[in-house]
C-alpha cells in the first residue's frame, strides 16, 4: 500500500472534519445563549457534515486498504458521500429564510434548490449503473466518466441560487450573517469549480470543512452580540419600568405635605415643592439617558429625594453626606434607589430614627460609594421571590453591564446595612 502526499491531505482534513463536527456538536449543546432556530440548525449542520465527512474516511480508507476495503464498501460509502454533500445547501437556504422571517413553503428560491438537489440524487442513483460520469473498476480504483462535470452542475445552480436570494435580501441581514452566507457559498463553490477539472485532492471536502468552521465561528459571534445587546435592552426596559412605576404612595404622600404645608409653613413648602420638582425633573430625565453621568448629578438626584422625604419624616430620618471625591461618572440611578429601599423599609414610628450616611473615596483604580444605614438590616432575597429588592437588583445589573461595577451588601456590626459600590476607574 503506497500513500501519496495527495492522499495524507485528503486523510487528515477528513479527520479534521470529524473532530471539529464533533466539538461543534458538543458546543451547540453546552452553549446557553444561541436561540432555538440557530441551535437546532447547527446540529443538523455538524451532524450532516459529520456523516459527509465521516462517509468520505471510510471511502479513503477502502481505496488504500485491500484488505478492508471492496468494490462494493468504495461503491456504498462514495454514494453517502455524495448524498450528504448535497444536503447542505438545502438547509443552510431554509436557516437562511428562517434568518429572514419568511417561509420556505412559498420561497421560490427554495423550492427550485429542492428540485435540483433532487436532480443531482437521480443522477447519484444513476451513476451507479453506468460509466459515464464516474466509475469503480474491478480493482477497487475510482474514473471519472466523460460526463462527470455534469453531475456537479446541479450543485453549482443551488449555489448560485442561494447567493441570489442572499444578494437580493442582504438589507435584512446583518453584516456577520451575510458574511457567514457568503464563505459557507463562495468557499465550497470554489473548490467544486477546481474539484471539476482536477483530481487528486478532495478540493470539496476541504472547502466544506473550512466553510463550516467558518460559517460557525460567524454565527456564533452574532449569537453573542444578540445575546449581549438583549440583555442591555432588558436591564433598560427595567430601569424605564421602574421609572415609571414610582411608588404612588411617595408621590400622594408628598402632595398631600405640601397642601397641609401651604397654609401651615408657606416657605417650608415651597422648599419641597423645589426640591420634588428637582426629584421628578431628575426621574424622568433618566430615562432618556442610557449613558454614564457624573456622580455630582446622582447626587444632586439623591438629596432631592431625601428633602422630600425629610419634610415628612422630620424627627425619624438623618442624613450625613461625606463625600470629597466626586470625579468620576456612574450609571443614572444608582445611589437614589439605594438610599430610597433605606427610608422605605426603615423609617418607621415603632422604630428609633433613621440614620443614613453617605460615603465616597478613592481607593487605587476604584471609585467607592458606601451607604450606611441604621434601619432593620437586609433581608436575603429568597431565590423563589424575585419581586423582593427588584431595584437593588436593577442597580446591581447596569453597574455591572454599564461601567462594570459591582454592588455589595453586608450587616452593619451596630445594626442596620452598609450598601458599597466600586467603578474601576478607567471604566468611568
Amino acid at each position: 500500500m503506497i500513500i501519496s502526499f495527495a492522499d495524507m491531505i485528503d486523510f487528515s482534513f477528513s479527520v479534521a472534519g470529524i473532530i471539529l463536527s464533533l466539538l461543534g456538536l458538543i458546543f451547540v449543546f453546552k452553549i446557553s445563549y444561541i436561540n432555538t432556530e440557530t441551535r437546532r440548525f447547527l446540529q443538523l449542520l455538524f451532524i450532516i457534515t459529520l456523516l459527509y465527512v465521516t462517509c468520505d474516511l471510510l471511502c479513503q480508507l477502502s481505496f488504500l486498504v485491500p484488505r478492508w476495503g471492496s468494490v462494493f464498501t468504495s461503491q456504498i460509502t462514495l454514494f453517502f458521500e455524495s448524498f450528504f454533500s448535497a444536503l447542505l445547501i438545502p438547509i443552510l437556504t431554509f436557516y437562511l429564510l428562517n434568518c429572514l422571517n419568511e417561509k420556505h413553503r412559498t420561497s421560490v428560491v427554495y423550492i427550485l434548490i429542492v428540485i435540483f438537489n433532487a436532480i443531482y440524487d437521480i443522477l447519484l442513483i444513476y451513476t451507479q449503473y453506468t460509466k459515464t460520469i464516474y466509475y469503480i473498476d474491478d480493482t477497487n480504483t475510482y474514473h471519472r466518466g466523460p460526463y462527470y462535470p455534469v453531475l456537479l452542475i446541479p450543485l453549482v445552480i443551488n449555489m448560485l441560487l442561494l447567493l441570489f436570494e442572499l444578494i437580493k435580501k442582504r438589507n435584512k441581514l446583518s453584516r456577520r450573517q451575510i458574511n457567514a452566507f457568503l464563505m459557507f457559498i463562495l468557499i465550497p463553490m470554489i473548490a467544486m469549480l477546481i474539484q471539476m477539472f482536477i483530481y487528486g485532492l478532495l478540493f470539496t471536502v476541504i472547502g466544506t470543512v473550512i466553510a463550516t468552521t467558518v460559517f460557525f465561528q460567524y454565527i456564533v459571534a452574532e449569537q453573542i452580540t444578540a445575546h449581549t445587546e438583549q440583555r442591555n435592552l432588558n436591564t433598560i426596559y427595567k430601569t424605564d419600568i421602574m421609572l415609571l412605576q414610582m411608588r404612588p404612595h411617595f408621590i400622594y404622600n408628598t402632595m398631600s405635605s405640601i397642601y397641609y404645608l401651604c397654609e401651615l409653613d408657606p416657605e417650608k413648602a415651597q422648599r419641597v415643592v423645589g426640591d420634588f420638582t428637582t426629584y421628578l425633573k431628575r426621574n424622568f430625565s433618566a430615562i432618556s439617558k442610557q449613558e454614564l453621568i457624573t456622580f455630582n448629578d446622582e447626587l444632586v438626584h439623591t438629596q432631592a429625594y431625601l428633602a422630600v422625604e425629610k419634610s415628612r419624616y422630620e424627627k425619624l430620618l438623618f442624613v450625613e453626606y461625606d463625600t470629597p471625591h466626586t470625579e468620576f461618572r456612574m450609571p443614572p440611578l444608582t445611589l437614589q434607589p439605594i438610599v430610597e429601599n433605606a427610608v422605605k423599609h426603615g423609617v418607621d414610628p415603632d422604630l428609633p430614627p433613621l440614620h443614613i450616611h453617605v460615603t465616597t473615596r478613592k481607593e487605587d483604580s476604584l471609585n467607592v460609594i458606601i451607604v450606611e444605614d441604621s434601619g432593620p438590616g437586609y433581608q436575603p432575597v429568597p431565590k423563589d421571590d424575585k419581586d423582593v429588592h427588584v431595584g437593588l437588583t436593577n442597580v446591581r445589573d447596569r453597574l455591572n453591564l454599564m461601567c462594570n461595577g459591582t454592588l455589595t451588601i453586608e450587616a452593619r456590626p451596630e445594626g442596620g446595612t452598609i450598601v458599597t459600590i466600586m467603578i474601576p476607574e478607567k471604566e468611568s
